[in-house]
């Protein structure tokens, strides 16, 4: 069934409105008109009595269990609109459980993953190193991360991960990924121009952007792209994020 055809429980609700019974309804089933019988007892109460002439000796005498056919279909139309009611309320708490369940379970995620790169340092023994080196005579220093890997033969000590954001997480992806007999230092693509490497913005407009790991991602928001390579992330990213205008 479309969208078009589906009935909306109520059309002040579909309409932005405000309950037009206000609080009414925001009670216990017990609290309603014949709210002690059950949603079956009364729906069988309505089909049954709905309909029939008023007794006045069975309502004079009070005669147990006996009811109007006016408070039967009174009752009938209390509990559809409690039942409505009951249900968006219902579906609202579901979408804020599914909600939490969503963030816990990328929270989870993201603590398997950490615990993968913690169990990768644990058993390489790789050693974590921050650098910091100063930019020329700007006053100004950058800094990096370095996971460095022990051999046998020489070179011993190799880097196998690096990050010039600070950002750990990313130099160990880089590492877990690197070959049994890496070089000294990680190999890059060759570059064939001052801008090869230049990430763009991201779409939020932050330039603290980076790639490693077979990740673009802007460190500012989590905005990221994901590869096979470094190397098509990095071009996958420009391709999809405009030039910072000059």
């Amino acid at each position: 069934m479309s969208e078009t055809q589906k009935t909306p429980a109520a059309k002040w609700r579909q309409e932005g409105q405000a309950d037009p019974h206000g609080d009414h309804y925001n009670c216990q089933r017990a609290a309603l008109t014949l709210g002690e019988l059950t949603d079956d007892e009364l729906a069988n109460g309505v089909f049954l009595h709905g309909n029939e002439p008023l007794n006045i000796n069975a309502l004079l005498r009070k005669t147990p269990g006996y009811h109007s056919a006016v408070v039967w279909l009174t009752a009938g139309k209390d509990r559809i609109r409690w039942l409505s009611r009951a249900l968006e309320e219902s579906k609202a708490r579901e979408h804020a459980l599914q909600q939490r369940l969503n963030a816990a379970d990328q929270r989870i995620d993201e603590l398997e993953q950490d615990k993968a790169r913690l169990d990768a340092l644990e058993a390489n023994f790789w050693d974590v190193r921050h650098q910091s080196s100063s930019l020329a005579d700007t006053g100004d220093y950058t800094s990096s991360i370095e996971i460095i890997g022990h051999w046998m033969d020489k070179p011993t000590e190799r880097v196998i991960g690096e990050d010039y954001s600070e950002n750990l997480r990313a130099a160990i992806d880089q590492a877990m990924t690197a070959p049994a007999y890496p070089p000294v230092c990680p190999e890059y693509p060759e570059a064939t121009g001052d801008d090869d490497w230049h990430m763009n913005p991201c779409k939020q407009g932050h330039r603290d952007v980076g790639a490693a790991g077979g990740v673009a991602h802007c460190y500012t928001c989590d905005e990221k792209i994901e590869a096979a390579t470094t190397q098509e992330a990095f071009e996958r990213w420009n391709a999809t994020h405009p030039a910072a205008q000059a």
